[in-house]
């Protein structure tokens, strides 16, 4: 495991390098909501690391495995079948409607929403262009 990805996720977990394990929860739940789990995510998209399905994993052995796998697939670790993925809404596995509340002060702050990992990765180029068409930018990417 790269020790790039360890630090990622020991920033946004809050923990020492050293005390992430196998069994370490990562998932939406352990870090306190959705944002801050798709800011992790970005944070290991944009060190080139592709992780199908993020959304269902929930501990640091289950990352350590999903990078793995994609290595050994002998395909690039780049983050464009990621892309492909969350823009196509590939992972959805069942239907429903959820809501989640989150702060607009969460939103990772960009200079270009357009160029920005966090952005690309969780929004399409329309909602995009639609939020930053909008007086409060961050209010309606938390919105979305």
């Amino acid at each position: 495991m790269s020790e790039q990805i360890k630090k990622i996720v020991s920033e946004y977990t809050k923990m020492s390098m050293d005390q992430l394990q196998s069994e370490t929860r990562i998932g939406r739940s352990a870090l306190g909501n959705s944002i801050i789990l798709h800011r992790m995510y970005a944070a290991i998209a944009k060190e080139g690391f592709e992780v199908q399905g993020y959304q269902n994993v929930k501990t640091f052995g289950e990352l350590e495995n999903k990078i793995l796998q994609a290595q050994n697939r002998g395909g690039s670790t780049k983050n464009n079948e990621l892309k492909a993925a969350v823009s196509n809404n590939q992972f959805n596995e069942a239907p429903g409607i959820g809501v989640d509340i989150e702060e607009t002060s969460q939103m990772p702050r960009a200079d270009d929403f357009r160029e920005d990992e966090f952005y690309q990765m969780n929004f399409t180029p329309q909602e995009i262009a639609y939020c930053i068409s909008q007086p409060d930018q961050y209010a309606s990417f938390t919105g979305i």
